[in-house]
């Protein structure tokens, strides 16, 4: 964990390499095709082909390099396309890693929900669980925060929300390319 300008302490935040190697390789095709179409077409259609890329350079970074896994001193936060959990310490029961890393958290007493990660590194093939950079943090940060708060902390809630800017910032765009195509 590294520290900011103000000092406070900032996350840990784990992505797939993918999730930044493929939404480059789609900005940079989009950004040649709209250079294209400016060169090559009239200005309507450089317009349409400059919005309809801008919807596809948006869409494949709200589902590819926005999602992540953060750690922090509190708590992990799992940030999906469309959805935000917050899960404190005090409510993570178990961490699973596989293709995919799944956070196990009780959601209410004797219930227990599981949170996955879309963007989180999962093991690959040979790797086993104990060698996961993410478990190894998680439970680090953790068994810090269970040494500051002997015998738990009472808030022990998830917080799940919508993440509505990005979602409505999609609408507004894929309603944008509707509308100018098909008139």
């Amino acid at each position: 964990m590294s520290t900011g300008a103000d000092g406070a302490v900032r996350p840990v935040v784990f992505r797939q390499t993918s999730a930044v190697l493929v939404p480059v390789a789609v900005w940079i095709f989009c950004f040649l095709a709209t250079a294209d179409a400016v060169i090559e077409g009239t200005a309507g259609y450089a317009f349409r082909v400059a919005v309809l890329m801008s919807a596809i350079s948006y869409a494949v970074w709200l589902v590819l390099a926005s999602p992540s896994l953060l750690v922090g001193t509190d708590g992990v936060r799992v940030v999906n396309p469309f959805r935000t959990h917050w899960i404190p310490y005090a409510a993570l029961d178990t961490v699973r890693v596989r293709g995919l890393v799944t956070l196990d958290v009780r959601r209410a007493p004797g219930r227990i929900g599981a949170v996955t990660s879309w963007n989180a590194p999962g093991l690959t093939r040979g790797q086993t669980t104990t060698a996961s950079p993410v478990v190894d943090t998680v439970e680090r940060l953790r068994g810090a925060w269970d040494r500051a708060h002997p015998g738990g902390d009472g808030a022990a809630i998830v917080g799940i929300s919508w993440r509505w800017r990005p979602i409505l910032g999609l609408v507004v765009l894929l309603t944008g390319n509707i509308a100018i195509w098909l008139r």
